[in-house]
């Protein structure tokens, strides 16, 4: 198919998807984007949006993973619940790419605003986003702490 058939094809399906309510994520980065937007606006929905409806895992720090959309959203929805709307600063360490899969391992820093400084915390996350019929969805968000900052082993391990 021509490359100017395929974009229009894609400009088409992109149209119809957001008449019907559904987040269009074109790129990987876009459908990063969106989650974390959604994780700081504590927004429930917007999240759902994000994630690919079949093959969902999520790992936070501290817990076990939890597999299917429902059972993610029902752990959000309750950190949300419990939590102040955090403040966000993404950035990119390491960004994979094949035709229909994107990991990124990014560092998160996290943290409330208390009195005049925000306190933050460190945290490293890798999300992992597969490409469907209706653009990037993520399907793997691993977050964790670093348990101490040090430099990686300079001798072989194996």
């Amino acid at each position: 198919m021509p490359s100017c058939c395929k974009k229009t094809r894609e400009r088409v399906s992109a149209f119809f998807r957001r008449r019907a309510g559904v987040a269009a994520y074109p790129t990987a980065a876009d459908c990063m984007k969106a989650f974390y937007e959604a994780c700081a606006e504590r927004n429930p929905a917007k999240l759902r949006q994000v994630w690919h409806p079949d093959s969902a895992v999520c790992i936070v720090e501290g817990t076990l993973p939890v597999t299917g959309l429902n059972s993610i959203m029902a752990t959000w929805s309750a950190l949300f619940r419990h939590n102040t709307a955090p403040l966000i600063h993404i950035n990119t360490l390491n960004h994979s790419i094949t035709p229909h899969c994107e990991i990124f391992l990014v560092e998160q820093r996290t943290g409330k605003t208390a009195g005049r400084a925000p306190e933050q915390a460190l945290h490293y996350a890798n999300n992992v986003f597969l490409k469907t019929r209706q653009g990037w969805r993520l399907s793997c968000h691993h977050a964790f702490a670093p348990a101490e900052l040090k430099a990686p082993p300079t001798a072989t391990l194996h």
